[in-house]
Order: C-alpha cells, then sequence, then structure tokens
C-alpha cells in the first residue's frame, strides 16, 4: 500500500516552486522526487495537493500532468507489488520524468477505455457540431481523471 503525495519546493530567486512527488509505503519509507513542473507559490493549494484553479490553461496542463503521475506510478507500484519486487527508484524517477513530456499527456494505451472513447469521438468529427466536439472532448479528459483515480483506489486496496 502507497501513497502519492504533491508538495512545492521553497521559491527560487523568481517565485517560482518546483512540484515534489513522495511516495510513502505502509513500511512509512518516503521516496522523494523532484518533477520539472514548476508554479508560483500563491497558485498552489496545499490541502488538495494540486493548483488553487485548475480552468486556467497552464494550471489545467499542470493538474493534467499530476493525474498522470498518479495513473503511472499507481500502475507501476502495483506491478512491483504483484511481482514481489524491489522498488527501484530510478524507475519511479524515468515515469514521473516521462509522464510530465508533453507528448505523452495526449499518448493514449491501446485496448483501453480511454482508446474507444477517443477513436468514438474521433470517428463522429466529421457528423457533429464543434460545440458538441467540445464538449465531448471535456467527457474524456474527465475520463482520464477518473482513469487515475480509480486505479489509485485499487493500489490502496491491495
Amino acid at each position: 500500500m502507497f501513497t502519492i503525495n504533491f508538495s512545492i519546493s521553497s521559491p527560487d530567486s523568481v517565485g517560482y516552486s518546483q512540484i515534489i512527488t513522495t511516495i510513502t509505503s505502509q513500511k512509512k519509507q518516503d521516496y522523494t522526487f523532484y518533477t520539472p513542473l514548476r508554479i508560483i507559490k500563491n497558485d498552489w493549494n496545499i490541502e488538495k495537493q494540486r493548483p488553487n484553479n485548475i480552468y486556467t490553461k497552464k494550471h489545467k496542463l499542470i493538474y493534467s500532468f499530476l493525474n498522470k503521475i498518479k495513473i503511472e506510478v499507481s500502475a507501476l507500484l502495483h506491478e512491483y507489488h504483484t511481482k514481489k519486487e524491489k522498488i527501484c527508484t530510478q524507475k519511479l524517477k524515468e515515469c514521473i520524468k516521462k509522464c510530465t513530456a508533453i507528448k505523452y499527456i495526449h499518448s493514449i494505451k491501446k485496448n483501453s477505455f480511454l482508446y474507444f472513447v477517443n477513436l468514438y469521438i474521433e470517428s463522429r468529427t466529421h457528423l457533429i457540431t464543434h460545440s458538441t466536439y467540445k464538449r465531448y472532448m471535456v467527457f474524456l479528459r474527465m475520463f482520464r481523471v477518473f482513469e487515475g483515480y480509480s486505479k489509485n483506489i485499487l493500489t490502496y486496496l491491495i
């Protein structure tokens, strides 16, 4: 059983803080990783461990990166747990770095629920209006967030 938490470092000279990922095992062992994501200290919600306003373009992107980190790190930790292997911090670091790449945030694994929803939306673009397409994309983003939430729950149940 692991918990994944996000916090920020102390601000640099410009006022930006780096977002830190902390993974705590049930044996109270902490793994701390600095992400390349940066945010102004006043824009960070400490209690919710995310940006204050997730509806602005910049903060929405950061929030989606944080969700992707939760999904992928939970999957990797679940894999370690099922194989009863020792946790490799280098693999966790690479996973977090890969999750924060711009091209990765838009990638969807084949044969997943998100893949088929995206395929459906793309097949209907010539039939639907632009506003309906935007609405579909909002639901697709919500499914991505829910996928992170559900995988996080699965990790806690193990």
